[in-house]
C-alpha cells in the first residue's frame, strides 16, 4: 500500500513538473539536483509559474520558463550558479550568505541570510546599493 501511495505521489509530482516549460524544468534539474518539485501553480499575476521544491525553495518562472525569483526557506542558501558570478563573489567578500535572488528592471535584488537589508546589482553583477 505504501509503495502504491509513493508511486501515485511521484506521478503527481512528475505531471505537475510536466506543466512547466522546458527551460524551467532544465533550470530545476541543473541547479537543484538534490531535490524535486513538490507543487507547480500557474500564476496570472506574474504571467508565469510558481514552483515549490521539496526542500521548500520557492521559484518563479515566466510563461516561457525563464527564472524570475529563487527564494530558499529562511536560513537556507541557494545555488549561485545561475546568476552573474560577480554577485556571489561580492556577497562572499562582504561575509554574507545569499538566501534569495530576484530579477528586477535594473538587475538583481539579493536577500541575505540574517539581514533585513537587500543588496541590489545591475545586470552585469556590479553592486549599485542596498536598502
Amino acid at each position: 500500500m505504501k509503495q502504491l501511495f509513493f508511486a501515485a505521489f511521484a506521478a503527481l509530482a512528475l505531471s505537475s513538473c510536466a506543466r512547466l516549460p522546458q527551460p524551467a524544468r532544465d533550470f530545476i534539474s541543473i541547479h537543484f539536483p538534490h531535490t524535486s518539485v513538490k507543487e507547480v501553480e500557474r500564476e496570472d499575476d506574474i504571467n508565469g509559474y510558481s514552483v515549490e521544491l521539496r526542500d521548500r525553495t520557492e521559484l518563479e518562472f515566466t510563461a516561457k520558463g525563464d527564472w524570475i525569483k529563487v527564494d530558499a526557506e529562511d536560513g537556507n542558501t541557494i545555488p549561485t550558479t545561475f546568476f552573474p558570478k560577480k554577485i556571489a563573489d561580492y556577497v562572499t567578500q562582504q561575509g554574507y550568505i545569499i538566501e534569495g535572488i530576484r530579477k528586477t528592471n535594473i538587475g538583481y535584488k539579493v536577500d541575505i541570510i540574517g539581514s533585513h537589508t537587500d543588496l541590489f546589482f545591475n545586470h552585469n553583477g556590479d553592486p549599485i546599493g542596498n536598502y
